[in-house]
Protein backbone atom coordinates (compact mmCIF):
# COMPACT_ATOMS: atom_id res chain seq x y z
CA UNK A 1 0.00 0.00 0.00
CA UNK A 2 1.48 3.35 -1.02
CA UNK A 3 0.96 6.79 0.60
CA UNK A 4 -1.94 7.67 -1.67
CA UNK A 5 -3.67 4.39 -0.79
CA UNK A 6 -3.37 5.29 2.89
CA UNK A 7 -5.00 8.67 2.30
CA UNK A 8 -7.86 7.14 0.30
CA UNK A 9 -8.25 4.40 2.95
CA UNK A 10 -8.74 7.08 5.61
CA UNK A 11 -11.28 8.89 3.41
CA UNK A 12 -13.27 5.69 2.78
CA UNK A 13 -13.10 4.70 6.45
CA UNK A 14 -14.38 8.12 7.53
CA UNK A 15 -17.19 8.11 4.97
CA UNK A 16 -18.50 4.59 5.69
CA UNK A 17 -18.79 5.64 9.32
CA UNK A 18 -20.85 8.78 8.68
CA UNK A 19 -24.33 8.29 10.17
CA UNK A 20 -26.86 7.85 7.37
CA UNK A 21 -24.32 7.51 4.53
CA UNK A 22 -26.08 4.39 3.21
CA UNK A 23 -29.63 5.68 3.75
CA UNK A 24 -29.98 8.08 0.82
CA UNK A 25 -28.46 6.36 -2.21
CA UNK A 26 -26.41 8.38 -4.67
CA UNK A 27 -27.25 11.64 -2.92
CA UNK A 28 -24.89 10.80 -0.05
CA UNK A 29 -22.68 8.14 -1.59
CA UNK A 30 -21.11 10.00 -4.53
CA UNK A 31 -17.94 10.91 -2.62
CA UNK A 32 -17.67 7.45 -1.10
CA UNK A 33 -17.92 5.79 -4.52
CA UNK A 34 -15.30 8.17 -5.89
CA UNK A 35 -12.81 7.37 -3.12
CA UNK A 36 -13.42 3.63 -3.47
CA UNK A 37 -12.59 3.91 -7.18
CA UNK A 38 -9.58 6.12 -6.54
CA UNK A 39 -8.17 3.63 -4.03
CA UNK A 40 -7.79 1.07 -6.83
CA UNK A 41 -6.61 3.66 -9.32
CA UNK A 42 -3.77 4.55 -6.92
CA UNK A 43 -2.14 1.18 -7.68
CA UNK A 44 1.34 1.34 -9.21
CA UNK A 45 0.50 -1.49 -11.59
CA UNK A 46 -2.60 -2.22 -13.66
CA UNK A 47 -3.57 -5.37 -15.51
CA UNK A 48 -3.85 -4.83 -19.25
CA UNK A 49 -5.69 -6.66 -21.99
CA UNK A 50 -3.78 -8.10 -24.92
CA UNK A 51 -5.59 -5.77 -27.32
CA UNK A 52 -4.90 -2.65 -25.25
CA UNK A 53 -1.22 -3.61 -24.94
CA UNK A 54 -0.98 -3.97 -28.72
CA UNK A 55 -1.95 -0.31 -29.14
CA UNK A 56 0.40 1.13 -26.52
CA UNK A 57 3.71 2.41 -27.67
CA UNK A 58 6.29 3.65 -25.24
CA UNK A 59 8.10 2.57 -22.17
CA UNK A 60 6.90 1.92 -18.68
CA UNK A 61 5.97 3.38 -16.38
CA UNK A 62 3.08 4.86 -18.32
CA UNK A 63 1.74 8.20 -17.17
CA UNK A 64 -1.99 8.15 -16.34
CA UNK A 65 -3.18 10.91 -18.61
CA UNK A 66 -5.45 11.52 -21.54
CA UNK A 67 -2.67 11.51 -24.15
CA UNK A 68 -1.35 8.06 -23.23
CA UNK A 69 -4.77 6.56 -22.46
CA UNK A 70 -7.30 8.66 -24.39
CA UNK A 71 -10.88 7.91 -23.38
CA UNK A 72 -12.39 9.16 -26.63
CA UNK A 73 -9.90 9.01 -29.48
CA UNK A 74 -11.98 10.43 -32.31
CA UNK A 75 -9.31 9.86 -34.98
CA UNK A 76 -8.80 6.21 -33.96
CA UNK A 77 -11.78 5.14 -31.81
CA UNK A 78 -10.48 1.57 -31.49
CA UNK A 79 -7.54 3.05 -29.56
CA UNK A 80 -9.70 4.60 -26.86
CA UNK A 81 -9.02 3.17 -23.41
CA UNK A 82 -10.72 2.85 -20.07
CA UNK A 83 -9.43 2.02 -16.61
CA UNK A 84 -11.94 -0.70 -15.78
CA UNK A 85 -12.68 -1.88 -12.23
CA UNK A 86 -13.20 -5.65 -12.54
CA UNK A 87 -14.98 -5.52 -9.18
CA UNK A 88 -17.39 -2.58 -9.54
CA UNK A 89 -17.28 0.17 -6.92
CA UNK A 90 -20.95 -0.51 -6.13
CA UNK A 91 -20.05 -4.10 -5.13
CA UNK A 92 -17.21 -2.81 -2.94
CA UNK A 93 -19.58 -0.26 -1.36
CA UNK A 94 -22.01 -3.06 -0.51
CA UNK A 95 -19.21 -5.15 1.04
CA UNK A 96 -18.22 -2.15 3.15
CA UNK A 97 -21.83 -1.48 4.21
CA UNK A 98 -22.21 -5.07 5.43
CA UNK A 99 -18.84 -5.09 7.22
CA UNK A 100 -18.01 -4.04 10.78
CA UNK A 101 -16.68 -0.79 9.23
CA UNK A 102 -13.59 -0.95 11.43
CA UNK A 103 -10.41 0.46 9.94
CA UNK A 104 -8.94 -3.04 9.67
CA UNK A 105 -12.03 -4.41 7.91
CA UNK A 106 -12.26 -1.46 5.51
CA UNK A 107 -8.58 -1.89 4.65
CA UNK A 108 -8.99 -5.63 4.14
CA UNK A 109 -11.92 -5.16 1.76
CA UNK A 110 -10.21 -2.38 -0.21
CA UNK A 111 -7.01 -4.38 -0.60
CA UNK A 112 -8.89 -7.53 -1.68
CA UNK A 113 -10.82 -5.60 -4.33
CA UNK A 114 -8.10 -3.25 -5.57
CA UNK A 115 -7.79 -4.16 -9.24
CA UNK A 116 -7.68 -2.06 -12.40
CA UNK A 117 -7.58 -3.36 -15.98
CA UNK A 118 -6.69 -1.22 -18.98
CA UNK A 119 -9.20 -2.15 -21.67
CA UNK A 120 -10.07 -0.63 -25.00
CA UNK A 121 -13.49 1.00 -25.06
CA UNK A 122 -14.61 -1.70 -27.51
CA UNK A 123 -13.57 -4.43 -25.04
CA UNK A 124 -15.37 -2.64 -22.22
CA UNK A 125 -18.59 -2.88 -24.25
CA UNK A 126 -18.19 -6.68 -24.34
CA UNK A 127 -18.87 -7.01 -20.61
CA UNK A 128 -22.47 -8.16 -20.21
CA UNK A 129 -24.85 -5.33 -19.33
CA UNK A 130 -26.09 -7.17 -16.23
CA UNK A 131 -22.51 -7.01 -14.91
CA UNK A 132 -22.02 -3.25 -15.36
CA UNK A 133 -22.40 -2.70 -11.61
CA UNK A 134 -22.65 -6.28 -10.32
CA UNK A 135 -20.62 -9.44 -10.10
CA UNK A 136 -21.96 -12.79 -11.35
CA UNK A 137 -24.49 -14.51 -9.11
CA UNK A 138 -22.85 -16.35 -6.23
CA UNK A 139 -19.61 -14.35 -6.35
CA UNK A 140 -18.13 -13.62 -2.91
CA UNK A 141 -15.08 -11.71 -1.74
CA UNK A 142 -12.05 -13.87 -2.43
CA UNK A 143 -13.46 -15.39 -5.63
CA UNK A 144 -12.00 -14.58 -9.06
CA UNK A 145 -11.90 -10.76 -9.31
CA UNK A 146 -12.15 -11.06 -13.12
CA UNK A 147 -15.34 -13.16 -13.08
CA UNK A 148 -17.21 -10.55 -15.16
CA UNK A 149 -14.81 -11.23 -18.07
CA UNK A 150 -15.80 -14.90 -18.37
CA UNK A 151 -17.77 -15.43 -21.57
CA UNK A 152 -16.01 -12.48 -23.26
CA UNK A 153 -13.05 -12.55 -25.65
CA UNK A 154 -11.08 -10.24 -23.29
CA UNK A 155 -7.62 -11.71 -22.71
CA UNK A 156 -5.48 -10.32 -19.91
CA UNK A 157 -1.82 -9.85 -20.81
CA UNK A 158 0.04 -9.17 -17.58
CA UNK A 159 0.63 -5.85 -15.87
CA UNK A 160 1.98 -2.44 -16.74
CA UNK A 161 3.55 0.06 -14.38
CA UNK A 162 1.76 3.40 -14.11
CA UNK A 163 2.37 6.67 -12.32
CA UNK A 164 1.11 10.21 -12.30
CA UNK A 165 -2.13 11.88 -11.34
CA UNK A 166 -5.23 9.74 -10.93
CA UNK A 167 -7.47 10.03 -13.98
CA UNK A 168 -11.21 9.44 -13.56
Amino acid sequence: MNKLHKTYLNCVYALVNVDGIFDHGADTQYGLMNYIAKFSLANDEYQISRLARSYLKGREPYIRNKTVFPKNNTSEPERSFTFEHPIPSSVIRDLLRESSRSLDEVQKILLQTSYIVVLTQSENKLIKSEYRSKMPRGWVLGDDPYARYVDTPIQLDGVIKVRGAIVR
